[in-house]
Parts: C-alpha cells; sequence; structure tokens
C-alpha cells in the first residue's frame, strides 16, 4: 500500500495540485519575533519544501499554536498574488501551499480571535 501526504512536507513530489478556487485572503502563523522579518522578506519555506497556508484566521491560529501559545496571524492578500505570478495551490480542505510568498502580498491580521465564554469556576463556594 503506497500512501501519500496532500500537504509535501519534506519530498520532492509533483502532485499536480488544483490552483483554481483559491480564497482571494489566507492566513499565516507566526510568531512576534518572526512577524516582522516575514513582512520585509516574505514567506518561503523552512523545514518544509512548500508554505503551508491557512483558509481562515481559525484554522491558522490553531496551527499556530502547535509551536506557541499566542500565534501572530499575518494575511495574504492571495488575489493580488496571483495576479503577480505567485502559485497557490489547494492541498486541502482548509490548507493550500505555496513555493514562495513576497512580502508585498503580507499584512499583519487585525482580526481577532472570539472570546470564549469563561467556564464557572470549579472552586466557588457552592
Amino acid at each position: 500500500m503506497n500512501i501519500l501526504a496532500t500537504y509535501v512536507h519534506s519530498k520532492d513530489v509533483d502532485l499536480d495540485l488544483p490552483t483554481e478556487g483559491i480564497p482571494d485572503v489566507l492566513f499565516y502563523p507566526t510568531t512576534e519575533e518572526e512577524s516582522h522579518l516575514l513582512m520585509d522578506a516574505g514567506l518561503r519555506p523552512s523545514d518544509r519544501k512548500m508554505v503551508h497556508l491557512s483558509a481562515t484566521f481559525e484554522a491558522a491560529m490553531e496551527a499556530g499554536r502547535v509551536r506557541i501559545q499566542a500565534p501572530v496571524i499575518l494575511e495574504i492578500d492571495a488575489k493580488a498574488a496571483r495576479e503577480g505570478g505567485v502559485v497557490i495551490h489547494k492541498a486541502g480542505k482548509t490548507v493550500y501551499t505555496s513555493k514562495e510568498v513576497p512580502g508585498e502580498f503580507l499584512r499583519r491580521s487585525t482580526r481577532v480571535e472570539e472570546e470564549l465564554p469563561s467556564e464557572p469556576s470549579s472552586d466557588s463556594g457552592d
């Protein structure tokens, strides 16, 4: 049985993924420190073959929390990037990939994660 990961982590594989139906805005989680560097230098793969982008702010937050508690989310102007020649592939339901995204298409997201209602304290003196 051969199993092939759609997300292309570290192998050179041509999966012929679709490039149509890409959202106008995509999201990328990072750290506060890295966010400033990425805004200038753009997104490039570090330990993977492709940059992994998220379809939603929430998906990017979830992906970022694998590394840090409070990720900074960058928004990618995917529409302008594609018009500028950046190729973006749909790799999964909420995951998109690209070889790189220049800094001119990035901005820090001003969105705020939805506040969840706090759980009642279990140490209340009932």
